[in-house]
């Protein structure tokens, strides 16, 4: 997936439900800046490719870049679920039945809430309750079924947009200060 597609769909997402601003806006920038400082840190490093991992990081984040195949389940789940969240705000669309099998064995209604943040502005809408909901959705939807399909490819992938950025965090100032590594080597030594 591109990330010009995904930024573009979010922030459609964030125009078609203005609720979910603040939350487009952070794996937008999420994304963005785990992707831009790896690529930094492995040009700094001399690696071949952004994608090489170290055999000391997470087994879930060596198993998202040395599998290809579980790295693109994970990418179109993203991007699915992002295209499914677009359908539902078209009711026609979001009126199209799914697998009736499928729609029992979910909840009546599905709720996503996400927790406010105390720190933005009251005008925001968020900062006064302790969650929001961002939207509820219909079980009978083939929109929604396929939704709840992708959300576990989906949480590995923001899972390891973070785990991506906070180990190249530790490479930069790995590689800006390589005497503190040293002297804490030396001190792990004696």
């Amino acid at each position: 997936t591109d990330r010009l597609a995904t930024a573009g769909l979010l922030m459609v997402l964030s125009s078609k439900f203005p609720r979910w601003f603040w939350v487009t806006l952070q794996l937008l920038l999420i994304d963005v800046a785990s992707h831009w400082l790896q690529m930094y840190t492995s040009l700094l490093s001399a690696k071949k490719s952004h994608k090489d991992v170290s055999k000391n990081a997470n087994v879930v984040l060596r198993l998202y870049y040395t599998n290809r195949a579980f790295m693109g389940v994970c990418c179109v789940s993203a991007e699915v679920l992002y295209l499914c969240a677009l359908a539902l705000s078209d009711a026609t669309i979001a009126n199209v039945n799914g697998v009736n099998v499928f729609a029992n064995a979910l909840p009546k209604t599905l709720s996503v809430s996400v927790p406010a943040l105390p720190f933005l502005p009251v005008s925001c809408g968020l900062a006064v309750a302790k969650t929001i909901t961002v939207i509820t959705l219909n079980r009978a939807s083939l929109a929604t079924q396929i939704a709840v399909l992708t959300i576990p490819g989906w949480l590995v992938k923001q899972w390891t947009n973070v785990a991506s950025l906070a180990e190249a965090c530790v490479a930069l100032v790995e590689f800006d200060f390589p005497k503190g590594k040293e002297k804490e080597n030396n001190r792990k030594k004696r």
